[in-house]
């Protein structure tokens, strides 16, 4: 049985944004475990303020309305504890070449299949994480605007072809399973097997740090989630642990 997330399901046809839609309604925030997924997006947003495009009918969107069971110091690790949880799904489908590039995207042979958004706020229930998933699951590449067209993939375009509210369930299952490790005080484990999955160890990176552009390489996690980095100009190892990361 879930204790985290799936354990209430809305559904709506159009909504400008999932995470906006629970975001601006205090009754939907205060439902632990609430799903809300939605047939289509208006203004979907990615990190950064980034827009975010769903693409066809029968992709997944939805937002998760998670309770952490975490100390405060690790509330900014839920994207990659999500973004775990939706490769672990993935995985098990036996898709191949399968990665996570940090912070927030799995993706496919290189290509992005999935983005997520979590975002924090209070309500008198304690601190809410609203996480974002947005799975493309049909279509190619004609289906993507132009200026993201060769980057983007589906799970189609891969031979898979769940269908989206199995492909739910199964998501669900898995990144509850990933919360459940974390409340129970496995997050060394979860970081561990985080950089096993990830596309980022070893990649050069350009940053702003102190007002200053730092480049360096991703050595991997901090003992907090956060991303540990190698300067190339002295060789000190610092901490990113928001903002803007390029790769190069």
């Amino acid at each position: 049985m879930r204790r985290f997330t799936g354990l209430s399901l809305l559904h709506l046809e159009t909504v400008d944004s999932t995470n906006s839609y629970i975001l601006s309604r205090p009754e939907l925030l205060s439902r632990a475990g609430l799903v809300v997924y939605a047939d289509r997006q208006t203004r979907g947003r990615g990190r950064m303020g980034r827009r975010w495009f769903s693409g066809k009918k029968g992709n997944l969107i939805a937002s998760l309305v998670i309770y952490p069971d975490l100390p405060e110091s690790y509330l900014s690790c839920m994207t990659l504890l999500v973004g775990l949880g939706v490769h672990g799904a993935l995985s098990a489908l036996g898709l191949a070449d399968l990665s996570i590039k940090w912070p927030n995207d799995i993706l496919i042979a290189g290509k992005k299949v999935c983005g997520i958004l979590c975002e924090t706020t209070v309500t008198p229930g304690g601190r809410v994480v609203v996480a974002g998933i947005g799975l493309n699951m049909i279509g190619g590449d004609d289906d993507f605007p132009p200026e993201v067209r060769g980057r983007l993939t589906t799970l189609e375009s891969h031979g898979l072809g769940p269908g989206r509210e199995e492909m739910l369930e199964f998501v669900l299952d898995h990144v509850d399973q990933v919360l459940c490790l974390a409340s129970d005080g496995r997050m060394e484990m979860l970081f561990e097997k985080w950089e096993g999955c990830s596309s980022s160890i070893g990649r050069r990176v350009r940053f702003r740090r102190g007002g200053n552009t730092c480049v360096a390489t991703i050595a991997g996690l901090g003992p907090r989630g956060d991303l540990a980095v190698r300067l190339e100009d002295s060789g000190a190892m610092v901490s990113v642990v928001s903002g803007e990361v390029e790769y190069l």
